[in-house]
């Protein structure tokens, strides 16, 4: 792909997929500089204010939301405050000059309505990569904007933790098995468990004991 052409929706879509400890965010860095230097803009997104928060740290960058690329404002009841809908963006409106590519992290809570409006506000010559988990849940009330089971690229090698954890064992064996963390679950690992809470549960792995 070119920067600065003119592509449909689809074809100026890169998807970047892989679990936690992969290393996604930690390639968007050396992305984006290479970038700069041949002159084209990096825009990072994500959407909600708390992605944004946790990308702009990580990368030291700054991280609007998807929100702010595809809508001018909200539009809320003056009475209730009850939010009612968004005053979208104009077509093109906030599509950088020069071509440019445009980061989405946390892709799979980016729903359709919002995926669409977003590319109708960057105009026609931005490419857009999203990065995220195909594991994680979809958005809450609309269906995912994003194809993440097939993406264009997946990141498979875990670099957080080690290749024999036991922790990333049990991790993958529910996401392959889309299952939630019960106490059944965890006594078919040969625990014995009182309760399943988060603490005690990463504990036990942690220790090998699940």
């Amino acid at each position: 792909l070119s920067l600065g052409e003119k592509l449909t929706p689809h074809e100026r879509t890169l998807i970047l997929v892989g679990e936690a400890g992969v290393g996604k965010t930690f390639l968007m860095q050396p992305l984006a500089v290479g970038l700069g230097q041949k002159g084209h803009e990096v825009g990072f997104a994500a959407p909600t204010n708390k992605a944004a928060r946790i990308l702009a740290a990580k990368t030291n960058r700054e991280v609007k939301t998807v929100h702010a690329l595809a809508y001018e404002r909200p539009v809320t009841d003056e009475h209730t405050g009850e939010l009612l809908g968004f005053v979208k963006n104009g077509e093109g409106s906030v599509a950088p000059s020069g071509g440019a590519l445009q980061i989405i992290d946390e892709a799979s809570m980016v729903g359709k309505k919002l995926h669409d409006d977003m590319f109708k506000a960057l105009g026609h010559d931005a490419i857009v990569l999203f990065v995220g988990d195909d594991g994680q849940l979809p958005p809450v009330i609309a269906a995912r904007g994003v194809d993440l089971e097939h993406p264009h690229v997946r990141l498979t090698q875990v670099h957080r933790q080690a290749a024999d954890s036991p922790i990333l064992q049990r991790a993958r064996e529910l996401r392959a098995s889309r299952s939630s963390l019960t106490p059944d679950l965890v006594r078919g690992w040969g625990n014995a468990v009182h309760s399943v809470q988060g603490l005690d549960v990463g504990v036990h792995i942690a220790q090998g004991k699940a």
